[in-house]
């Protein structure tokens, strides 16, 4: 198999920049051949839980020459200073682009299959970006990867091997019975959605930021802005480990009580970095409890790795590691009532 990623959208964006540049504005035509180009459509569709994420895209470019619009909201600021990094470098954005075209990407897809069940196929796409809010993301199939937070320097398979990770795990879970049955987007407004949905999230960040990007859930050595918000972002997480732990199980009880509470709250709360720290809370603690399973002496990598296949063991199997090294534990009474609605989900 060969990887070879997709940079003509990007390619085209950085073209235009450089008219900007040179003191031109964008015409119309330069924004339809932007905004149609496929690749910039699939990046924008990834973001389909921002609502309009194409027409914020709009008002970016069109804004390129002058201050930007007030009204773009947290993502859309962050991909202003996507665009506006990529804007301000031009040089190093495609020596950035020359190194990601001439990269061995298949050595990242093999860590991640070290991480997956045997047998599983791998038949990713990858599409470069200039995104300023997501370094590096998996949607609809598609690993996407951004010019403006990637360093050359610092290539780690591992962190790549991440988003190849989720590509395998979907392989599985597209023909997983309960997952194919629950997982439509016009369920989601019942609570078997959110509960399949909890349980794959957890299985899927926290085994690739656990196996395939420990970096991301822990402290990193070295000097820089990057690196000191990141620092910061886990000694909050660790500070807070335990609110985070409430967090969870207030929303597992939500999704199994009879309660008409609106789940898509506290549930995007939990799985979204919806306060800017550069990972959401669910990752950070998903991660540590995959650790606190590797970690664990009575637990096997190939036990963790079966959760792709039986995702809603995660809690029982944390649960294990929990108590061999004296860390907080999910109660009986909750991991009983999963089992109980498990049950039904599964009659």
């Amino acid at each position: 198999m060969d990887l070879h990623p997709r940079v003509d959208g990007t390619l085209l964006l950085l073209n235009m920049l450089d008219k900007v540049r040179e003191g031109h504005q964008l015409e119309k035509t330069d924004m339809k051949k932007i905004l149609s180009h496929p690749d910039i459509k699939q990046w924008l569709r990834a973001y389909g839980w921002i609502g309009n994420a194409s027409t914020k895209f709009e008002k970016i470019l069109r804004s390129l020459h002058a201050e930007p619009p007030s009204d773009l909201g947290q993502w859309g600021n962050k991909i202003v200073e996507g665009i506006r990094i990529a804007y301000e470098n031009p040089e190093k954005m495609r020596d950035n682009l020359q190194y990601i075209q001439s990269y061995d990407w298949n050595v990242a897809v093999q860590k991640a299959l070290a991480y997956l069940p045997e047998n599983t196929k791998l038949e990713p796409m990858m599409i470069v970006t200039v995104d300023g809010f997501n370094g590096g993301m998996f949607r609809h199939d598609t690993v996407f990867l951004s010019l403006v937070f990637f360093d050359p320097s610092q290539v780690d398979m591992k962190t790549f091997a991440h988003e190849f990770h989720h590509m395998g795990v979907d392989y599985w879970w597209q023909n997983h019975p309960l997952i194919h049955k629950f997982m439509e987007e016009p369920k989601k407004e019942v609570k078997e959605y959110y509960f399949v949905k909890l349980f794959t999230y957890l299985v899927s960040e926290g085994m690739a930021n656990a196996f395939c990007s420990p970096q991301a859930i822990t402290k990193i050595n070295g000097e820089g802005p990057w690196i000191a918000q990141h620092n910061e972002m886990i000694t909050i997480y660790e500070n807070r480990l335990d609110v985070l732990f409430n967090r969870l199980e207030q929303l597992l009880k939500q999704i199994l009580q009879e309660s008409k509470d609106d789940l898509s709250i506290p549930f995007e709360r939990f799985t979204f970095d919806k306060d800017g720290r550069g990972i959401p809370p669910g990752h950070f603690l998903s991660g540590r409890m995959v650790q606190a399973m590797i970690d664990a002496s009575s637990i096997s990598q190939d036990q963790i790795i079966g959760l792709i296949k039986d995702p809603f063991n995660f809690l029982n199997l944390y649960n294990k590691a929990a108590k061999e090294e004296n860390l907080r534990s999910f109660p009986r009474f909750l991991l009983q009532a999963t089992e109980e609605f498990l049950a039904k989900l599964n009659a």
